[in-house]
């Protein structure tokens, strides 16, 4: 019931220290080192540990490209959310997740941008979400970004991000291992994140906040 044109959409901004990261090597590996990541490459999940959050399907589909021979490791980020109990049932029910899936819990905020850039890839299952930070930060850090075709993540991702099916085990299972395998393809997503990525600011959010409501104060009431 809202009339056209008394809308306005603006995006988050993204942290510049994202931008910055890949410049100090020494931090990501400080933090790949505190977390138990240096032995083996890691896909990463970012987000609160919740079923929500889709993670059995992700766990899932990890399983499957482990049985394919897959040697990246997966670490959850993230504090334990509703049912963190029942995600973490999933993975201690499967032999081939012991010891190749990391729940690293919270993370502080000075460690978030390092563990990004260190992951081969960030892997977002979700079946919704209202934005989805960790796609533009992965992105402006150079990181390649796997997620759901759900919610607001293909418009966020902006054609800078490899999408599937959160339904689909299988699907997911395929792409981990051609992410994981496919230097070519990283390479062409890294290129196209960061450039997606660069529109996105704070200072162009808080502009188009202002103009915003300069307009909603300039209408007639």
């Amino acid at each position: 019931g809202v009339p056209l044109g008394r809308t306005e959409v603006i995006y988050h901004g993204i942290e510049e220290h994202f931008r910055t990261v890949q410049q100090q090597p020494d931090q990501i590996a400080r933090v790949r080192a505190q977390f138990s990541l240096a032995e083996r490459p890691y896909f990463l999940f970012l987000g609160s540990v919740e079923p929500k959050k889709n993670l059995p399907m992700l766990l899932e589909s990890y399983a499957k490209a482990l049985e394919k021979g897959l040697k990246t490791d997966l670490a959850v980020a993230g504090r334990a959310g509703w049912k963190a109990e029942a995600v973490r049932a999933v993975a201690d029910a499967n032999p081939l997740l012991k010891d190749r899936v990391k729940f690293l819990g919270f993370i502080e905020q000075e460690d978030l941008a390092p563990l990004t850039a260190g992951a081969h890839a960030m892997v977002l299952p979700s079946r919704y979400e209202g934005f989805g930070m960790p796609v533009i930060e992965a992105m402006a850090a150079g990181t390649v970004v796997m997620c759901s075709d759900r919610g607001a993540l293909p418009e966020v991702a902006g054609g800078a991000a490899e999408l599937f099916d959160a339904d689909d085990v299988d699907a997911l299972a395929d792409l981990i291992l051609r992410i994981d395998e496919d230097s070519a393809l990283c390479e062409n997503l890294r290129a196209r994140g960061l450039e997606h990525s660069a529109s996105f600011s704070w200072a162009k959010s808080a502009e188009q906040h202002c103009a915003a409501y300069k307009k909603a104060m300039s209408l007639p009431r």
